[in-house]
Parts: C-alpha cells; sequence; structure tokens
C-alpha cells in the first residue's frame, strides 16, 4: 500500500496506535473461559469481536460484546488524548499543517469552537 501524502500517514499512524490501545484495553477486560482463538480475533475490529459476542453460550458473548466496546471507546478517548504528542513529530505536524481540504476543515472547526467556548477549550488541553 502506497501512501499518497503526509495526510494519509499521519491517519496511518494514529490508526495503528488505536489498534494497540484496543487490543490490550480487551485483553485485559475480556472474560475468562473464551473458545480458542475469540479473543485474538475479537482484538482485530470491533465488528469482529461482536460478531464473535454472538457464539459462546450464557452470558459469555455478552460479556465479550461489552469488553471490546468499552475497550474501544477507551482507546478512541486514549487516541484523541495522545494526538498533541504525536502532532510534535515531524510527519504528523506536516499533515497538522499540510494544505490538504480535510485538514482545513479541521482545523476551521476547531477554531470556531474556540471562539464560541474559550474555556472549555482551554480544559480540554
Amino acid at each position: 500500500m502506497a501512501v499518497e501524502s503526509a495526510y494519509e500517514l499521519g491517519t496511518a499512524v494514529l490508526d495503528s496506535v488505536m489498534l494497540g490501545f484496543y487490543r490490550t484495553g480487551l485483553a485485559s477486560t475480556a472474560p475468562a473461559g473464551l473458545p480458542g482463538g475469540v479473543l485474538e480475533a475479537a482484538q482485530e475490529t470491533l465488528a469482529g469481536a461482536l460478531l464473535y459476542a454472538r457464539e459462546p453460550p450464557g452470558e459469555l458473548g455478552g460479556a465479550l460484546a461489552t469488553a471490546a466496546t468499552g475497550a474501544f471507546t477507551s482507546a478512541l478517548s486514549e487516541t484523541v488524548r495522545s494526538r498533541p504528542r504525536f502532532r510534535r513529530s515531524s510527519t504528523v505536524d506536516r499533515t497538522w499543517s499540510s494544505d490538504h481540504p480535510r485538514v482545513r476543515e479541521e482545523q476551521d472547526r476547531l477554531r470556531r469552537d474556540a471562539r464560541k467556548d474559550p474555556a472549555r477549550c482551554r480544559e480540554a488541553r
């Protein structure tokens, strides 16, 4: 797969970071007693985890679904919080300062939000 822009590379880096958070979170919260290979397969994607959650009998499937959605939500939150650290890296910094239309749209949205509620934006830092 060829990366065509710094924006795509930055997105790929953050996707990898999020996947790492998701896998770690699911491994620590998944219910014990899952059939062989189910946890490893569920760690690949949230959709996969929810599909596998239909298979185990009884409460085990529901517990896997709950653990997977919790791990995904936590991973998303951790990734968003870690973004400023990654922004300092040259690749993501070039992405953030790139002239890509989606980057400009996000920057404009953040500026509008900051003007509307400056106190909330300072708290988020």
